[in-house]
């Protein structure tokens, strides 16, 4: 996964495979120590020599145009400028390079409100350079600590570009080559980076997958952090209990809380106290009724109204007796923006 939201894409279609009786479900989550200082290099420049399948790529670039986050729901002049962002394509020989033709097998699929524009730069790289840039880019990362600079030979440079790329296809491999008595229909294995999560209805998967985790896998530079670990039953590892999860408020995993017995995901409100604005707090899937419970949503879409709240009161307060808005204006405001989100 390269975002929170795939976490709602995964436990969907996980929990409509399950259907209607599907028992008691254990939940194990694990988080990497120092993943991107720990990856070994020689290991990680090996394995993405062998994702290519052709020997050189024609890249071109194209940009996508959306309206600002406010244009939807303020007024012209106090709306927020366009939003454009570049993108690049990696093409093979084979793939057909024509912009129209792409917009309507892929680029343009599930986008609204965008406007493309197509480019007419291009570049052709063959395998042997990019490989040797990847080379340069993850064994050659300065660090200046003081006056002098030194060259890090263990782990990957944190913050570039490829960074979780690389981090993400590494752990794959890793999942692949020594996890796969997980990849069977009762178990669901989510990684948003370093952070592993497993559901499944295999009580004693669960505590392999422990146990795995906790000895480590060297040859990836994996070792988990044991105070980090946790579970949703009783579990004993090296004589010791394993954190378990308050059944009451629900497994926490990346900002979320997800229900143990029915899935449901809700925001984690406890991890962040910051206000959050309410287009970010009213993703999907905190309101899909196809997953979740409607008792879950309506008290989803209660706590951001709360919050949205709270933080419009807060405004108000910083504001001189002389500049806050009348109860008339407010009114008048929100009437106008649900009227232009209807």
């Amino acid at each position: 996964m390269f975002s929170v939201s795939d976490i709602y894409t995964r436990l969907k279609l996980f929990k409509q495979s399950l259907g209607p009786e599907y028992g008691r479900l254990y939940f194990v989550k694990a988080d990497v120590k120092a993943a991107f200082d720990t990856i070994p290099q020689e290991a990680v420049v090996s394995l993405m020599k062998s994702v290519p399948t052709q020997s050189k790529y024609t890249i071109m670039k194209h940009a996508e145009v959306k309206p600002g986050e406010r244009a939807a729901v303020a007024d012209d002049k106090s709306s927020s400028k366009a939003i454009r962002r570049w993108h690049a394509t990696a093409l093979s020989e084979k793939e057909n390079p024509d912009f129209i033709t792409r917009l309507e097998q892929n680029l343009a699929l599930n986008k609204k409100n965008t406007v493309f524009v197509g480019s007419a730069l291009r570049n052709t790289q063959n395998i042997g350079e990019l490989m040797h840039l990847l080379r340069q880019h993850v064994e050659h990362n300065l660090v200046k600590i003081g006056k002098k600079y030194y060259r890090q030979k263990i782990g990957i440079p944190q913050g570039s570009v490829l960074s979780s790329f690389l981090c993400n296809y590494f752990y794959a491999d890793l999942e692949v080559k020594h996890l796969d008595f997980l990849r069977s229909p009762d178990c669901l294995l989510l990684r948003l980076i370093d952070d592993f999560l497993l559901i499944t209805q295999d009580q004693e998967k669960a505590i392999k997958f422990v146990n795995a985790m906790h000895v480590g896998f060297p040859e990836y530079g994996v070792a988990v952090n044991p105070t980090k670990t946790m579970v949703n039953f009783d579990m004993l590892y090296d004589g010791e209990l394993v954190q378990k999860s308050n059944h009451e408020k629900g497994f926490p995993y990346c900002g979320t809380i997800i229900n143990c017995k029915t899935l449901d995901i809700t925001k984690d409100r406890d991890r962040d106290a910051n206000i959050d604005a309410f287009k970010i707090q009213s993703h999907l899937m905190f309101y899909d009724t196809s997953h979740n419970a409607n008792r879950t949503v309506l008290n989803s879409l209660r706590n951001t109204f709360v919050e949205t709240a709270s933080k419009m009161y807060a405004y108000l307060r910083c504001l001189g007796k002389t500049q806050q808005p009348s109860s008339e204006m407010i009114l008048r405001r929100l009437l106008k923006l649900i009227m232009r989100l209807l």
